[in-house]
């Protein structure tokens, strides 16, 4: 879409003082038309991304490369393979490529605003997020202030799988008199905001090591809540909770568990967030 009538040829009539002026009236035109092509024009807002990265700062396995979709819009025509696109990290700490509004992400040093801008037909828009880094605490394990063994871990491998995989770290407790460990794992769900749209479900399950082998610890649990990918690329969280106990076990025995995770259908990419824990 553009705006460009053609000027009066200047060998011809009418008379230059004529050419002249309307010279100016479209200039006038232009600038009206660029008014109108701005106000219409549009880009919806980005939701902000979450890095996990362990206690070091070192990003964890599967969080990157990390994409992210940006659109831009005519009215209601959508545009975005039409525009040129550009990105930019305020303070340097996010690098990555982006390509017909596709940002991938492929490193973050820091926790940073990145702008993501358009330009279609001269009028350029933009829209701000924020990329965190999320750095975790270091892996605690040990006795808590009422003499109980406890193991956490905040930092989750990504899974896209229908397959359980390790999403935790292995979390060592002292077994308590009661032989019992309380295992829980109130997680948020997430995903990248790319195509295909559409509602992602997760299964989670403790396993215990049994000497020999990953064993489950009762049967897996559904997210409670789905992640939710909307038609404009924006990403809802949704909620994976797994409270298990494993009973039965010897007393200042040590023992260990470990968290998976399964996609409950496709090998879309997902992600967790929260806090895992054992405590006998």
């Amino acid at each position: 879409m553009s705006f460009n009538p053609p000027p009066l040829p200047p060998t011809q009539p009418p008379w230059p003082q004529f050419q002249v002026w309307w010279q100016l009236v479209l200039a006038s035109l232009q600038e009206s038309f660029t008014q109108l092509f701005e106000a219409v024009s549009s880009m919806p807002d980005i939701q902000d991304v979450h890095i996990v990265a362990d206690y070091t700062g070192t990003v964890q396995p599967g969080q990157l490369p990390r994409i992210v979709t940006a659109q831009r819009f005519t009215s209601t025509t959508d545009d975005t393979a039409n525009a040129t696109w550009s990105f930019s990290s305020a303070n340097g700490a996010v690098t990555g490529t982006i390509v017909a509004g596709v940002l991938t992400i492929t490193d973050v040093q820091a926790t940073d605003v990145v702008t993501i801008s358009s330009d279609y037909n001269g009028v350029v828009k933009s829209r701000s997020f924020t990329v965190y880094l999320d750095t975790s605490a270091p892996p605690s394990s040990g006795n808590t202030g009422s003499g109980r063994s406890t193991a956490t871990d905040t930092t989750f491998n990504s899974f896209n799988s229908t397959t359980h995989a390790a999403v935790s770290d292995e979390l060592s407790v002292v077994v308590g008199a009661s032989g019992n460990v309380t295992l829980s794992a109130p997680l948020y769900l997430s995903t990248d905001a790319v195509s295909p749209s559409g509602t992602f479900s997760a299964y989670g399950i403790w396993r215990w090591w049994n000497g020999a082998a990953w064993v489950d610890v009762g049967t897996e649990v559904v997210s409670s809540i789905s992640c939710v990918v909307d038609s404009r690329h924006r990403v809802f969280p949704g909620r994976l909770s797994v409270p298990q106990t494993k009973t039965g076990l010897t007393p200042a025995a040590t023992e260990k568990f470990q968290l998976y995770a399964r996609n409950a259908s496709g090998t879309r990419t997902m992600y967790l967030s929260g806090t895992a824990s054992a405590v006998s």
